[in-house]
């Protein structure tokens, strides 16, 4: 404040001061004449006078969402340095209304309307503002992770996937999300696959601009039944480990003893039945194309898994996984069942580490040929029906709904005909010996559609040969040249069997002079047949 303006300030308060405590006019006068004395006084509106420099425009962010806003501040500078708010007093404008306006009710308020640029300017008393360049980004969408939780043993991986649904239009945004785990002694995150490395639950965050999408984790503490080691019936199953086995889809997983039973991918399960097969093994591939896989929908719905465990490849070598999920996809397509090989068999220490252990359950004692089959007990892993203590194949549908009964003697399996109506030989009933069906060298259509067996009876003088064909993955049918009296099969010079029990579609007996000829359905199977009768 220059001498003028304090000169004039002492007066003013002086002049007020005298005013209103003395009347004496001649104290007055000599009190304010020195001051008058001193020069004149520039005017008020002078002394307070500033110009109006410029104009700064302001946001907190350049870049925004369509459908948000953004409050923008105006702020005037004068030559003094000095700055006011002019937020509410100046002319708006933006470049492009279509990307961006401002609100006609709050002053300053930008509105996002659509995706592009525009450039913001003020105006105020004769300035404008330089410009502030504006970019609207398309509305943000909702973030949907896959799988939105995941529990798991430590060990265990899964791999997220997230898609953005913005209006119609949904995009994977799984390459640009930024993974960041809430707790890394239990879950860490490598680009979009998270790992259980510790028991407990966590929560892992996934993050896309300013949208965050979060998911639960739990690694879970599997307290396994303790065993002996030993594969026995009526015993705990050892604790044995597959990595990366194979889903029928070609997904690869880890599977073990102990994911059956803690894990809550199978909290739906109360068995597991496993078939130990060969890729080499004719029986094997029966069990499993023509036997379990027509039941395994069934079984599945019952509350069974599957695990096709595959001993040793084509060449006797012991089988990889992947071999495993190629051999027995090849007879089931993708049917039910985890799909492991030996060479990848693990087991668990006592101090809950992975040893290798290739080979090991096909070196069992229990094991003596292949296919080997069993029902493990879900809530307690012990193996509670065994194939090789029965005459036929488990009866799998009675086993799965009652996992708490005595399986030491297992029945024959329930019958299931594969026949049509129309499909039984008109000649029935031929299911004895004593009833066999006479016939002459022929073709003729018949079936096995119950759980009895077909008998025909002809006399050709010299060689003949009986050629039967089915559908094999309906049905095996096989059939043998029987001898009445000793109610056995009719053996050849060398003392074997005659009898043709292949896999395929077809089966063959050639053989010379009267027979009986006894058609049966491997394992209680079903499926109508052509027989033709041949001399030679």
């Amino acid at each position: 404040m220059g001498a003028y303006q304090y000169r004039l300030l002492a007066f003013v308060v002086c002049f007020a001061t005298s005013g209103c405590n003395s009347t004496d006019d001649d104290d007055n006068q000599n009190l304010i004449m020195p001051y008058l004395d001193a020069g004149p006084v520039p005017s008020t509106d002078a002394a307070i006078q500033a110009t109006p420099e410029s104009l700064t425009l302001t946001l907190e962010q350049a870049s925004f969402a369509a459908d948000s806003s953004q409050q923008m501040t105006a702020t005037l500078t004068y030559d003094t340095g000095d700055t006011d708010d002019v937020t509410s007093s100046v002319t708006w404008s933006s470049s492009d209304e279509a990307v961006a306006r401002f609100s006609e009710t709050q002053s300053g308020l930008l509105d996002g309307i659509a995706p592009g640029q525009t450039s913001i300017t003020a105006a105020y008393d004769g300035l404008t503002s330089d410009a502030v360049n504006v970019e609207i980004t398309p509305q943000p969408g909702v973030l949907t992770a896959t799988p939105n939780q995941f529990a798991g043993l430590p060990g265990d991986s899964v791999t997220f996937s997230v898609q953005e649904m913005a209006g119609d239009a949904v995009s994977d945004v799984t390459e640009s999300m930024t993974w960041t785990s809430a707790d890394e002694s239990i879950v860490t995150v490598d680009g979009h696959i998270a790992t259980i490395i510790g028991t407990g639950t966590t929560q892992i965050v996934g993050q896309y601009g300013a949208q965050m999408v979060t998911i639960d984790i739990e690694g879970i503490d599997c307290q396994y039944p303790a065993n002996n080691g030993q594969i026995a019936f009526m015993e705990v199953f050892p604790d044995l480990f597959w990595k990366d086995s194979y889903l029928p889809d070609g997904t690869q997983v880890n599977f073990s003893m102990r994911h059956f039973h803690c894990s809550p991918r199978y909290a739906d399960k109360e068995t597991l039945i496993i078939v130990l097969g060969a890729g080499w093994c004719g029986p094997c591939s029966r069990m499993t194309r023509d036997i379990l896989n027509p039941r395994a929908p069934e079984l599945v719905d019952m509350g069974a898994e599957i695990l096709y465990l595959e001993a040793q490849d084509t060449n006797y070598e012991l089988a990889t996984s992947r071999f495993a999920y190629r051999h027995i996809g090849s007879l089931i397509d993708q049917g039910p069942g985890v799909r492991s090989g030996e060479l990848d068999t693990q087991i668990y220490t006592a101090d809950s580490t992975l040893m290798d252990v290739p080979g090991y359950v096909q070196g069992q004692p229990i094991v003596t040929g292949f296919p080997s089959v069993w029902v493990l007990r879900k809530r307690d892993m012990r193996l509670i029906a065994d194939q090789g203590r029965s005459n036929y194949y488990l009866p799998f549908e009675l086993i799965c709904a009652d996992p708490e009964a005595d399986w030491s003697n297992p029945p024959p399996p329930p019958f299931r005909s594969n026949c049509e109506e129309g499909d039984e030989e008109l000649t029935e009933p031929n299911n004895t010996a004593q009833e066999a069906t006479r016939i002459e060298p022929g073709v003729f259509e018949g079936g096995i559609c119950d759980a009895e067996p077909d008998f025909y009876r002809f006399t050709i003088a010299g060689p003949w040969r009986a050629r039967l064909e089915f559908d094999s993955s309906e049905g095996d049918l096989d059939m043998l040249v029987y001898d009445k009296r000793s109610e056995q099969p009719v053996l050849d010079e060398n003392g074997r069997a005659l009898l043709s029990n292949g896999t395929g579609d077809e089966e063959e007996i050639v053989h010379e002079n009267a027979a009986i000829l006894m058609i049966y359905g491997y394992n209680r199977t079903s499926t109508p047949y052509t027989l033709t009768i041949e001399a030679l």
